[in-house]
């Protein structure tokens, strides 16, 4: 999908799936024990990751201006046969940000 003109510039998404074997060692720190476990389980894994653009003229030039990309990490994880109840959720799932700003471009964003 990519919305826009050239004035204004660009918002694009853009979705893929990846695909790959999980050969390891992988790290991923339980929560319950705080120890890292490696995971290498040899399992294929497919998942899909999701790519959020906003593109925009900077000095005459086309850049990438802002930026995010959104992987299911629930279900790469689970793929490779990791059990949340044995080790917990991961940290970063449980957090709620309270410390960022959302970045905004100044290139034609308003």
């Amino acid at each position: 999908v990519c919305q826009g003109n050239d004035v204004d510039g660009y918002k694009t998404s853009i979705t893929s799936v990846v695909t790959g074997t999980n050969t390891g060692p992988f790290l991923l720190r339980p929560a319950a024990r705080g120890v890292p476990r490696p995971i290498t389980t040899k399992q294929p894994v497919r998942y899909q990751v999701t790519t959020n653009s906003y593109i925009a003229k900077v000095e005459q030039q086309w850049q990438y201006v802002a930026q995010t990309v959104r992987s299911d990490d629930w279900a790469k994880f689970t793929q490779m046969g990791l059990d949340f109840n044995e080790v917990g959720r991961p940290e970063y799932l449980m957090r709620v940000p309270t410390d960022c700003t959302p970045s905004q471009p100044g290139y034609g964003w308003q």
